[in-house]
């Protein structure tokens, strides 16, 4: 093999996060995160993390408002 790649050549190196269906590697940081994800209760949930960047990424290319059926608004305190 003429190039080392990370993930597949060595087993102690874990290949981890998003990727297309053709392979490529996404970053979440690198998407902005829509209005209604600052809205949202899920938002700062490290649990719900995983889900909201799928979907988030899921829809990055496409044109139009952004959806998310997991969407539960944040209790405003005023």
């Amino acid at each position: 093999m003429d190039e080392f790649i990370p993930g597949f050549d060595d087993p102690d190196d874990e290949l981890s996060g998003y990727f297309e269906d053709e392979g490529t590697m996404l970053n979440p940081d690198f998407f902005p995160k829509p209005g209604l994800c600052l809205l949202c209760a899920r938002d700062d949930d490290l649990e719900d993390m995983v889900e909201c960047n799928l979907i988030r990424l899921d829809q990055a290319e496409k044109k139009g408002n952004f959806e998310c059926p997991a969407f539960r608004e944040k209790k405003r305190l005023i």
